[in-house]
């Protein structure tokens, strides 16, 4: 059997949360059109008759300004360590140039695939251009055309993936999709519609932290904890009358009950905590950093 690591890198909104759910057909990350959407390292686990490959989704390559962004810098390197192979998506609208000053910076001796993504999006005479900019930018890495929306070039990917792993024994037990748990899902999802519901800057000024859970056979409770910085998003996040932070929870409620196959409640609380990017004690207590509230 062919078993093995891939991490997946690229700029912000490249497309590889999406890539990982397509390539898994199930939800793993979350997705939404704003870019810097991941925080974590999350793994994705791929199997079938021949092979189970663990794919890491990481956060999009930025320079951090604070102690989140560079923390989560920390987790897409680390995403590196003993790597059998490394996906690097563009999107094909973006400057190529600037996936390559990016690109630039990785460090792995691992066999490294490029995915240009979103293809589907762009006329051919403009996608020849892209493809000859790449072939000459990040020669001699192979590159594949992808439109992870639509599958399109997944099959390809996966093929040139599992040509480059060992032969080995599984890592996860048959089934495993992935390493995250309930309270990481819940957090993720409630993100998630916070990204999708509320707008400009605010949710990207948001954290989530599940601070207590009960479940059992059918039922998830849990106690979720919103921080932000100002009194003026708490506001906004709420709403008139409690209007948004009821369509944030209804919402999250939904999707994970139907993940989970459970009755999901949820009990939302705002907290406004003035540069809680910069706090240490919260990033702990969100599980970015070690500290006060992160028992790792």
């Amino acid at each position: 059997m062919k078993v093995g690591t891939v991490a997946i890198l690229g700029l912000p909104n490249a497309g590889k949360s999406t890539f990982l759910n397509a390539l898994l057909s199930k939800k793993v990350s979350i997705v939404t059109p704003k870019a810097q959407t991941t925080r974590d390292d999350i793994i994705g686990i791929y199997e079938d008759s021949s092979s189970q490959i663990a794919f890491i989704d990481t956060p999009g390559l930025i320079k951090g300004s604070n102690v989140l962004e560079k923390e989560m810098m920390r987790k897409a390197r680390r995403a590196l360590s003993g790597i059998d192979c490394l996906l690097f998506i563009i999107d094909v609208h973006e400057k190529i140039e600037e996936a390559y000053a990016a690109f630039s910076h990785i460090k792995t001796d691992a066999p490294i695939l490029i995915l240009l993504n979103k293809i589907d999006l762009m006329r051919a005479p403009e996608m020849e251009k892209k493809k000859e900019e790449v072939a000459k930018l990040f020669a001699p890495h192979p590159f594949l055309e992808l439109s992870a929306k639509n599958n399109f070039g997944l099959k390809e990917a996966r093929d040139w993936v599992t040509s480059h792993l060992p032969e080995g024994e599984p890592f996860y037990d048959e089934g495993t999709l992935t390493d995250k748990d309930i309270p990481f899902f819940i957090q993720e999802c409630v993100r998630e519609k916070l990204l999708r519901y509320l707008r400009n800057e605010v949710p990207h000024q948001c954290a989530v932290a599940v601070e207590h859970l009960l479940e059992d056979d059918k039922n998830v409770s849990a106690k979720v904890r919103i921080f932000v910085d100002r009194d003026s998003q708490k506001g906004i996040l709420i709403g008139k009358n409690g209007s948004m932070i009821e369509k944030i929870r209804n919402s999250a409620e939904h999707e994970l009950s139907s993940r989970l196959n459970k009755y999901v409640s949820l009990h939302l609380f705002v907290q406004v905590s003035p540069k809680w990017r910069d706090d240490p004690r919260i990033l702990g207590k969100l599980g970015y950093v070690r500290g006060k509230g992160n028992k790792d």
